[in-house]
């Protein structure tokens, strides 16, 4: 190497280099003492293993209440093998049991509300946000647009409302 390289090297990038490490060393201390200690490896993994049983378990729970017949089909699927036959009797108790108990009336409510809500024009939804001029309507002695039956057909005959001029 010659002579000027070498002259570089030793006085110019080594004391960089030794403080940039220096320095790095000085954050990393800086870190640790501010960190707090972390748990060995093998209780994170048991820990989250805990979680994801948690969560199974209670979506298995939420299934099998509100999903009766759900089970119930399935384990007819099973039962065409002799062995399952006695899981088709648990899955039709349990059936019964969560029909008693009203859950599957539950279930049933909600998927009701679901397709009404699915069902909605956007005429009906607009006139749930117009009640502040449905009472001034009232009022003024008029008649109430909500049970009248009188809301717009369409979003741009809303003010405001999508598609209108205003």
């Amino acid at each position: 190497m010659s002579f000027v390289l070498e002259f570089r090297r030793s006085y110019f990038l080594e004391p960089a280099r030794a403080k940039a490490a220096a320095e790095a060393r000085a954050r990393k201390a800086k870190r640790r003492v501010a960190e707090k200690p972390k748990p060995p490896a093998h209780l994170i993994t048991r820990k989250a293993r805990r979680g994801m049983l948690l969560a199974l378990m209670t979506a298995a729970l939420i299934l099998a209440v509100f999903n009766s017949e759900g089970m119930k089909s399935y384990a007819w699927d099973l039962a065409e093998q002799p062995m399952f036959r006695p899981v088709l009797v648990l899955a039709e108790g349990w059936d019964r049991a969560m029909e008693k108990l009203g859950a599957k009336a539950l279930m049933a409510d909600l998927q009701d509300i679901a397709s009404t809500a699915q069902a909605a024009r956007w005429s009906d939804v607009a006139g749930l946000f117009r009640r502040g001029e449905a009472d001034d309507a009232i009022a003024r002695g008029g008649a109430d647009p909500m049970t009248t039956g009188s809301l717009p057909a369409a979003a741009s005959d809303v003010p405001g409302g999508v598609g209108s001029a205003d």
